[in-house]
């Protein structure tokens, strides 16, 4: 330990050299930056396990009627919307029945309103004639028969309106039918397959495309009976690091799914993570990092310190006022700490977590923060 202070204080006194003789030569600017210190804490210990990427959503994007393809929108590799378009079937024969039905309708409605003028005419002449009546001028079997009518008259009224609402009905499943004739997305994805062509007969039930959802995403991973009473508290957090994309994830959307390998003695797990880029596919591997109920101490640095490139993990730290960037290995995160380990960091070491994304190494920076290092 004394070897690495003394060495980073040769470091920085020759830096400060170069500073000043940068300055002398008019070089450029440092660049304005703020720090957080490496830490000695103690973290809980993770266990590394290893899983699959499943889609959270897969669906057989299947016809509702039957009908010839006419037309196809979708091919292997599209992204979709709900709803969107993605194959029409032939629905010919299906809007000829829309178009008998909406005359059906259009008879059934002129049959309500005669019936209604033959009622409304007969309840006149039930007036009149009670009219009539009172005057000794009519027959009470006169009145009778006219009631008799009335009675008729409002059996054909129902008769006549009870046939509309049947003609409205066949008219809004024909027009269903046609609608269904147009296979749209059911949630929004990436179609995987396509199952047919145009030109294809489609029976009811037959596959136009396969769809995954990617706005959302499942890893199921295998986890050791010892550690489930940790992923079965309410804030369990498990976090994967994808190879594929180097680069890790976290989710509290943890599920211990009850159903055990004996053998293994160990129980399946999914974890489903939020995926607004669509990053993540599924097939990928993944290994999960799921915690433990031991503890250990660790060297910790800010999370914002945290770079990445194609080499892997790295951050610059401020080596007396010039940034110098050093290469470790991630081994899990605490809250936003990262627990580093693989380089020759030290408690106290300064890492860049503001202004670091543009820097490059031996840049001169400004510590904004060099009033207040004491914030550990």
């Amino acid at each position: 330990m004394n070897r690495v202070i003394r060495a980073l204080a040769l470091v920085s006194a020759a830096i400060t050299l170069v500073h000043q003789a940068q300055a002398q030569e008019g070089g450029p600017p440092p660049a304005n930056v703020r720090t957080n210190a490496a830490q000695s804490q103690e973290v809980v210990v993770m266990r590394t396990v290893s899983g699959d990427m499943v889609a959270s959503r897969r669906s057989q994007v299947a016809a509702k009627q039957e009908g010839r393809v006419i037309e196809l929108r979708a091919e292997a590799g599209d992204v979709v919307t709900e709803g969107q378009v993605l194959a029409q079937l032939d629905a010919t024969l299906s809007r000829l029945d829309v178009t008998r039905l909406e005359a059906v309708l259009a008879s059934m409605e002129a049959s309500v309103v005669e019936s209604n003028a033959n009622l409304r005419q007969s309840q006149r002449d039930l007036e009149r004639l009670t009219d009539a009546r009172n005057q000794g001028s009519v027959a009470q079997s006169e009145i009778e028969d006219a009631e008799i009518e009335i009675s008729a008259m409002q059996a054909l009224v129902r008769k006549a309106e009870a046939d509309l609402a049947s003609a409205r009905a066949s008219l809004d499943f024909a027009e269903r039918v046609v609608e269904e004739h147009t296979i749209r997305a059911p949630f929004a994805g990436q179609v995987v397959r396509k199952n047919t062509e145009v030109g294809n007969w489609l029976d009811r039930g037959g596959s136009v495309v396969e769809l995954v959802a990617l706005d959302t995403i499942d890893a199921y991973i295998d986890v050791p009976e010892t550690y489930i009473s940790s992923l079965l508290a309410k804030d369990a957090t498990v976090q994967a690091d994808i190879p594929a994309l180097n680069t890790q994830v976290a989710s509290d959307d943890v599920t211990v799914i009850s159903a055990g390998d004996e053998l293994a003695r160990t129980f399946p797990v999914r974890v489903r993570f939020d995926n607004p880029e669509g990053t993540l596919r599924p097939g990928m591997s993944v290994r999960a990092l799921v915690p433990t109920r031991s503890f250990e101490n660790a060297v910790t640095i800010h999370k914002d310190a945290v770079l990445r490139d194609d080499g892997g993990a790295f951050a610059f730290f401020d080596a007396g006022g010039q940034a110098l960037p050093v290469r470790f290995d991630v081994k899990w995160y605490v809250g936003d700490r990262a627990v580093v380990a693989g380089a020759r960091i030290n408690p106290g070491m300064r890492f860049i977590i503001e202004g670091n994304e543009r820097l490059y190494p031996t840049q001169p920076i400004a510590d904004m923060d060099a009033t207040s290092k004491a914030d550990g």
